[in-house]
């Protein structure tokens, strides 16, 4: 049986895959260009290559976080469990994020935090030269572990959007702190 909830959550993307295979390509021409004596041309290519690799790397440890974290939940016995509350789950935030009754299932995120785990949760905004180049929706953890809850459009565009998800998890959390 597919489970709609680990397509959503997974990290590793059709995207991730196209990278890793680009990567390996990059990786596999410098070595055939110099086994062929021509390393003035293999340069280039030995610097994407080295790119590729790192972004290999990246893309796998997404894959085997997503894996364990999937593996964890056939564990104990939830994957049916949480199937049901991702159909049930309301989208917020442009379809970044499901709100369900327990959790709260993030698209691509590789994470499913439960609502018992957020502390405190704020809006980050980023500024370069005064200009608004990133915003975030973050939450703490009880142990004092700040994480991405989602990305926000920039520039205001996405305050609704904010105050929705805030109030959501206020309603589920009473005891939910907002802001620094």
């Amino acid at each position: 049986m597919k489970y709609e909830f680990k397509k959503y959550v997974n990290s590793f993307t059709a995207g991730w895959l196209v990278i890793t295979v680009l990567s390996v390509v990059a990786i596999i021409v410098p070595v055939v260009l110099f086994a062929a004596d021509e390393e003035e041309a293999a340069v280039p290519f030995l610097a994407l290559g080295i790119l590729g690799l790192l972004l290999l790397i990246i893309g796998l440890l997404q894959l085997f976080s997503s894996r364990r974290l999937f593996k964890k939940i056939e564990n104990e016995g939830k994957t049916e469990q949480m199937e049901t509350e991702f159909q049930k789950a309301v989208p917020m935030a442009e379809g970044k994020l499901r709100m369900g009754s327990q959790h709260i299932f993030i698209k691509g995120g590789g994470r499913i935090p439960e609502y018992a785990e957020i502390r405190k949760i704020y809006q980050y905004v980023h500024r370069t030269n005064y200009v608004e180049d990133r915003r975030e929706l973050r939450y703490e953890n009880p142990a004092g572990k700040v994480t991405t809850l989602c990305k926000l459009r920039t520039r205001g565009k996405s305050d609704k959007d904010a105050i929705e998800i805030v109030a959501f998890i206020k309603e589920k959390k009473p005891d939910l702190m907002i802001g620094y």
